[in-house]
């Protein structure tokens, strides 16, 4: 036998064991999720009404995958996060979710860990099937207008995604006449006009719930600007004290050309959702718009029954702003400006007092015995789950993006996710790139390998025959 020959084949065959085992545990186990939506049970409805609608994930793979937090996104924010068993591992305000049916196969098995990253092993996870979810939105808790909803979630750093269906919330408005105008229950909007010129005075009463928005929009210049003449008084009243923004008159509310003209009245949003550097957040009343508006006048901003509390402010993350400066009046201080020292605070008998040169969400909070007052605010706030989580088995479904994550964004939004999605796609493993490499690779080892070889089988050969000879 051809001695020479005889080592090749084994060289080759060894080589494409190896191959196929690279191959296999590169790739990993073929693995796709199919995100659904389908149209919300009422698609215009008055703001107040709840609507509904069924999400669905189909499983598809014959492997144990386990897929990150799923989350239902309004125009591009994300306003709830669940669990693949429905829990909610983030602040759902205005959004419930519940767990319908779940057909999939979930146990142990050989596949990806639920945990971070990669690797194999006898792992929790979810095969071939699908989970239903009912998701109820409180239209109370969303501003009137048109919204894309959709579903996603993410598999190994992949993103899928369904498609997207619309919700378009229509607003209960009341057209403001009256020099003391009270809102009506079930009213989502006020609506000042040319002709509301004699109004003074917008009070929401206690039996008012949700927010309430107020509409400049038929007084806003093309500019983003609103000239009031008049002051105005907007209250929201409780149980037994009022909140309430006092604007003087002669005052111009800039917002901005990409400013809709609304803006909400003073409403109590839940201090459980805000935090300060040091203390305990007693109260948040939030009023104004999503983009900031300023004012030429200082606003007085009254919280009753808050008297002793220190302030603060927030817009756009759930760190609050403490508000260092005292007014040196309770009437009309003199010691803030529209840029620098923009707010001050003081008491007045019961209440707490703010002045300010923009709207946003004021505080009264509790500071820690001891501590001092700091401003600022962080772009990075993050909420530790470790106390959501209590057992292997409600780590289901959870797959933190980043290798051994303990945390995440409190406040995620689609524009954090770099990976585009995918909707019904199979994903084979972290990178096909590396597979492809790795084969490459291989082929050059064993085309090299076969050509060492067969230079000793030539020279066999030849002196074989000079033997014959």
């Amino acid at each position: 036998m051809n001695l020479g020959l005889k080592n090749n084949n084994k060289f080759v065959a060894t080589l494409l064991t190896t191959l196929v085992i690279s191959l296999l545990v590169i790739a990993g186990p073929a693995q796709a999720l199919s995100l659904g939506l389908t149209g919300f049970s009422v698609s215009s409805p008055v703001k107040g009404e709840s609507v509904s609608t069924v999400a669905s994930i189909d499983v598809q793979s014959n492997e144990r995958i386990s897929f990150g937090a799923i989350s239902l996104i309004l125009n591009g924010d994300a306003v709830c996060s669940f669990l693949a068993n429905g829990s909610t591992v983030t602040s759902c305000e205005g959004v419930s979710v519940s767990l319908l049916s779940d057909t999939s196969d979930y146990n142990y098995g050989y596949g990806y860990g639920y945990g971070y990253g990669y690797g194999y092993g006898y792992n929790l996870g979810y095969s071939n099937g699908q989970l239903q979810y009912n998701i109820t939105l409180d239209t109370n808790e969303f501003d009137a207008g048109s919204y894309n909803v959709v579903l996603y979630t993410d598999l190994n750093g992949n993103v899928y995604q369904s498609d997207a269906e619309t919700l378009t919330i229509v607003a209960n408005t009341q057209q403001a006449t009256q020099e003391n105008e009270v809102v009506s229950s079930g009213v989502t909007e006020v609506v000042l006009s040319n002709s509301s010129s004699s109004v003074s005075q917008i009070t929401v009463p206690s039996n008012v719930t949700g927010k309430v928005n107020l509409s400049l929009t038929a007084l806003k210049n093309s500019q983003g600007q609103v000239s009031l003449t008049n002051s105005f008084n907007l209250t929201r009243q409780a149980s037994s004290v009022n909140y309430s923004a006092q604007i003087p008159a002669n005052t111009v509310i800039s917002g901005g050309a990409s400013w809709d003209g609304k803006m909400s009245l003073p409403s109590v949003v839940a201090s459980s959702e805000f935090r300060v550097p040091s203390g305990t957040v007693d109260l948040v009343v939030d009023m104004g718009s999503d983009v900031e508006l300023t004012f030429s006048n200082p606003v007085k901003v009254v919280l009753g029954g808050m008297a002793g509390k220190s302030a603060a402010w927030a817009r756009g993350s759930s760190t609050l702003n403490v508000i260092n400066a005292v007014c040196n009046s309770v009437d009309n201080p003199t010691n803030i400006d529209p840029v620098n020292t923009r707010e001050c605070y003081t008491n007045s008998g019961s209440d707490l007092i703010i002045f300010t040169y923009h709207f946003t969400s004021f505080s009264a909070y509790s500071p820690t015995s001891g501590s001092g007052s700091s401003g600022g605010s962080s772009n990075n706030q993050n909420v530790n789950y470790s106390d959501v989580f209590s057992n292997e088995e409600d780590f289901a479904g959870w797959n933190p993006t980043s290798d051994n994550a303990s945390t995440v964004e409190a406040d995620t939004t689609t524009d954090d996710i770099n990976t585009a999605p995918i909707t019904g796609a199979v994903i084979g493993g972290p990178s096909r790139g590396w597979a492809a490499f790795i084969l490459l690779v291989i082929l050059v080892v064993i085309g090299l390998g076969i050509a060492r070889n067969r230079k000793p089988a030539k020279k066999e050969e030849k002196a074989t025959k000079k033997k014959r000879i």
